[in-house]
């Protein structure tokens, strides 16, 4: 019976958090990048704040419909106490009031262990780049009783949310078929990182070579995104790829490779 009721008004209390929410973040007026999928987004979220560092603000402990409302909000709940939720529905308007983020760039880390909650989250951030990480059985009890086929694929359509609302660039993990079935939802620049892209340029190098035991297809992936994402973010406006050298970097030639002129 509690658990009933708490399914059921999940999503309407998010929804009053989520109006606030929506206002600090007109105000404020990040960049916002999504970092999404089943696995590997904490481990991507750590990576690329080491590599873009204090110019971003980053979603840490925070990648549901209530955690990234309440990042935006800068709510935090301490106690996880019951009683604490009659606190944060007051301090939610005062929210408004506080001195907005310095930094213009926001990473969020963002989660789907429900149906709607996607499209939730999604249509909250609009997100100007999307980092499709990964999709597959995670949560799955939420999703058992869908009118998709498949589990599966009905993991893959809520990730697929992001994608849809995403305003510029989605880089996606191009060895997942499920991640492909969801990629005509989004009319922006799609970049497709594969096991054979990163085998094509990394691997054959001596470095790697040494390295391949231990390196995963999940850290490479997550290694050339940073690469490509951090060039994007910080290129003028309107270059979309690096300018050609007499003598190409690995960096270069990496980027070059998945986001070709």
């Amino acid at each position: 019976m509690i658990s009933q009721l708490k399914k059921i008004l999940y999503f309407p209390i998010a929804y009053y958090f989520r109006f606030f929410a929506g206002i600090r973040l007109n105000k404020w007026k990040p960049r916002i990048i999504v970092v999404t999928g089943s696995n590997g987004k904490t481990t991507l979220l750590h990576l690329l704040e080491s590599q873009i560092g204090n110019r971003a603000k980053y979603s840490h402990h925070a990648n549901s419909a209530y955690g990234i409302p309440f990042d935006i909000l800068d709510l935090h709940r301490k106690t996880l106490r019951k009683t604490e939720w009659i606190g944060l529905f007051f301090k939610a308007p005062f929210a408004l009031f506080k001195e907005l983020p310095k930094q213009k760039l926001y990473v969020v880390e963002a989660d789907c262990d429900r149906p709607g909650e996607g499209k939730f989250l999604a249509s909250l951030l609009r997100p100007e780049m999307v980092l499709w990480v990964s999709s597959s059985r995670t949560h799955s009890m939420n999703f058992e009783h869908s009118s998709f086929p498949t589990v599966e694929e009905a993991i893959a359509s809520e990730f697929g949310y992001f994608i849809q609302h995403c305003q510029k660039v989605a880089v996606v993990n191009g060895d997942f078929p499920h991640v492909l079935k969801q990629l005509h939802r989004t009319k922006t620049l799609v970049i497709k990182i594969t096991k054979k892209v990163a085998s094509k340029r990394f691997c054959r190098r001596r470095f790697f070579m040494r390295l391949k035991c231990v390196i995963s297809r999940c850290f490479i992936w997550n290694f050339l995104s940073i690469l490509l994402l951090k060039n994007l973010l910080f290129l003028p406006e309107g270059r979309h790829c690096l300018p050609v050298q007499k003598k190409p970097s690995l960096l270069t030639a990496a980027i070059t490779q998945i986001y070709p002129q």
